[in-house]
């Protein structure tokens, strides 16, 4: 799995640490329905004052890849998220970027073409 830049030497640490066990828990994720991991941000209601919690924590991570350019079908590859079209709900806080379907799935179709 894709890892940022600045996270590459750490992580190869932890995977030669781990040999063939899990690094982050142990097993897969149960994963009980599509993009699973948007739920956190569908509930997420705090304000930037708000309490830290794991789905401000994504919702930042994602809002911030989004921003530096990060490509879509890696940004996708990192987070566990099936679609594009399910980016649309952070890329509306990016100034810059679309947040439009369409055009993150257009983004992700062209990126995924080089």
């Amino acid at each position: 799995m894709p890892v940022a830049a600045r996270y590459a030497g750490p992580a190869r640490e932890l995977a030669r640490r781990a040999g063939d066990d899990f690094i982050f828990r142990p097993g897969p994720a149960d994963r009980g329905y599509k993009n699973f991991v948007n739920g956190f941000a569908g509930r997420l209601a705090a304000g930037p004052g708000g309490p830290l919690s794991a789905g401000r924590c994504r919702a930042s991570f994602l809002c911030d890849h989004l921003a530096a350019g990060t490509p879509v079908p890696v940004l996708l590859a990192i987070t566990g998220i099936a679609e594009a079209e399910s980016l649309a709900r952070y890329a509306r806080h990016v100034p810059g970027v679309s947040p439009s379907k369409a055009a993150l799935r257009a983004r992700w179709l062209a990126e995924t073409s080089r």
